[in-house]
């Protein structure tokens, strides 16, 4: 979901929309549609409805979509995105505005962006609890099973509905995490619409010949990419590590708060054990664990949300969608009301998860690696290879 609005075609896009005397290049899957005031050059999903819905009456919704709206009449363009917008874009004043090209001028998910005909922009900047980008934040306490049964309806209602209204192919990577485990067994529980992906599959087109080097030089999660030139949907466990209480910066943060450090956690000898990933490397998190001492609950879990929507790892690359349902704030949100006691066994070996997963298809868990990061993460997926090929008579 690449774009850089100039005043001149870029020729390291394939696509250009003229508006009048600016152009948007982008890469390959945006749509225009044209309307009696306005032009929209658009590309993502939303969770709940067919994205075209937000055409005639746009408002913020969660997904993973940019919508670039074009006003004829005062000849401005803003760019409205999902309320976690999944990318960080950076400008350059009186030359363009993009995703691709970094430049010392970033503008984050918490900006809301408009652009006149000369390239100037507009920054509206949201507070943290404005509902558009992080909502309602309830701290009351909750169970272990209250908590499991909330975030399997989130996740339940959300998919099915994706399911429902998406029109293209879905293709599941399993990449022998817990994460793209957890999205695979909401999917095969709703629907037999889609085909297993056991390989890595990279098609190549205009926009990735011409901007390989500098994505994989500046996106490190664009270093383990699929691609398909056909329109398709990819199914992934993006940031289910951040959003799920095992990103090991943000854990120990959380954790300080509370008297207790990640450290404090990582010797567990569980079978799904994180100790490894967790000790790979050495994080300083001193500065911001001073930041949050004096914080109250309420404002912690703010503080920890405005880090994970600033967060932006993975987006769509050309006509492959890249489908992010663990990207959810409501789902962070509710799993923050608990206390370490009751996430323990998550932070150290993914238990929330796996007890998610059971909660569809409990046998799923026999094709979960029992390293994480480490070691041969693919070996127990052989056994779903297997069924599959002994299904198909191979």
């Amino acid at each position: 979901m690449f774009f850089q609005i100039s005043k001149q075609i870029e020729d390291n896009f394939p696509n250009h929309f003229h508006l009048d005397n600016i152009v948007v290049n982008t890469d390959q899957g945006w749509i225009k549609d044209e309307q009696e005031d306005s032009i929209v050059i658009y590309k993502g999903y939303a969770d709940y409805f067919a994205i075209t819905d937000l055409l005639q009456n746009y408002h913020t919704t969660t997904g993973n979509y940019c919508l670039l709206q074009y006003n004829k009449q005062n000849k401005t363009l803003q760019i409205l995105t999902d309320q976690y917008r999944s990318f960080t874009m950076w400008y350059q004043p009186g030359e363009f505005v993009g995703n691709l090209k970094q430049t010392p001028h970033a503008l984050w998910a918490s900006n809301q962006i408009s652009i006149n005909n000369q390239l100037e922009v507009d920054i509206t900047y949201l507070s943290s609890n404005d509902p558009d980008v992080i909502g309602t934040i309830n701290t009351d306490t909750i169970t272990y099973d209250e908590c499991l049964d909330n975030v399997h309806a989130i996740l339940q209602n959300k998919i099915t509905s994706f399911l429902q209204h998406n029109k293209l192919p879905v293709k599941c990577f399993l990449s022998g995490g817990i994460d793209s485990l957890l999205v695979y067994s909401y999917i095969t529980s709703i629907t037999e619409n889609f085909s297993n992906v056991f390989f890595y599959h990279q098609d190549w087109d205009y926009f990735w010949c011409h901007n390989e080097s500098y994505i994989r030089n500046h996106f490190n999660f664009y270093n383990q990419i699929h691609h398909w030139v056909e329109p398709c949907v990819l199914s992934t466990g993006a940031c289910g590590d951040e959003y799920f209480f095992r990103n090991p910066q943000l854990t120990d943060i959380w954790l300080s708060w509370h008297g207790l450090r990640l450290k404090d956690f990582t010797a567990s000898g569980d079978r799904y054990s994180q100790a490894a990933y967790y000790n790979k490397k050495t994080y300083n998190n001193d500065k911001e664990i001073e930041e949050v001492k004096c914080l109250t609950k309420k404002e912690l879990i703010e503080w920890m949300c405005n880090r994970q929507i600033n967060d932006c790892q993975h987006w769509h690359l050309g006509n492959t969608l890249t489908y992010t349902p663990l990207r959810d704030l409501k789902i962070y949100k509710e799993m923050a009301r608990l206390n370490p006691k009751q996430l323990s066994k998550q932070i150290t070996s993914n238990q929330f998860s796996i007890d998610l997963v059971c909660k569809n298809n409990s046998g799923l868990i026999d094709y979960l690696s029992t390293d994480k990061n480490t070691g041969e993460t693919t070996k127990n997926l052989y056994k779903l290879m297997s069924k599959q090929a002994a299904r198909s008579g191979q």
